[in-house]
């Protein structure tokens, strides 16, 4: 059982659908009942982190057999889009917005985050831009300022 914790992170990683779904069986299923919504709704924000687009999309559309609930908070307070946008994983953000994904939801952590905002305020993105104190036309001159600019490496 233990070998099987890293071979399942090791399936996302890789973006290997059907070890995800050989391992994912192995650990939380028992027998012919369907894998509980939490496994499902985990499994897809470890695959919104790293990008794992086919795993994500196998993943909401039921290929697992249970369904996540794309606009559903985790502990921390963060539904699967803003894990997404956070970790820049542009695939699976797209396959979140075609399962209609909220775009409006803040987190529930005490920052009060858009998605939008998550992505904006990675460091690699240097940007500062809010909804309530800028313009979405003030935010496509930032962006397109920052794309002019060499970066600083």
């Amino acid at each position: 059982m233990a070998e099987v914790k890293p071979s399942l992170i090791e399936a996302i990683y890789e973006d290997d659908k059907a070890q995800l779904l050989t391992h994912t069986k192995r650990l939380f299923q028992s027998g012919s009942e369907p894998l509980d919504r939490r496994v499902v709704s985990k499994l897809l924000e470890l695959c919104c982190a790293s990008d794992s687009v086919e795993c994500a999309a196998a993943l909401v559309n039921g290929e697992f057999g249970t369904v996540p609930l794309v606009n559903e908070m985790n502990e921390a307070g963060w539904s699967t889009l803003h894990t997404a946008a956070k970790s820049h994983a542009k695939r699976c953000v797209e396959v979140l917005l075609k399962k209609r994904a909220r775009t409006d939801l803040k987190t529930k952590d005490g920052h009060s985050l858009l998605p939008l905002e998550l992505s904006l305020s990675c460091s690699r993105m240097e940007v500062i831009w809010n909804p309530d104190d800028y313009s979405v036309e003030d935010l496509v001159v930032l962006l397109t300022e920052k794309v002019g600019k060499p970066s600083a490496n």
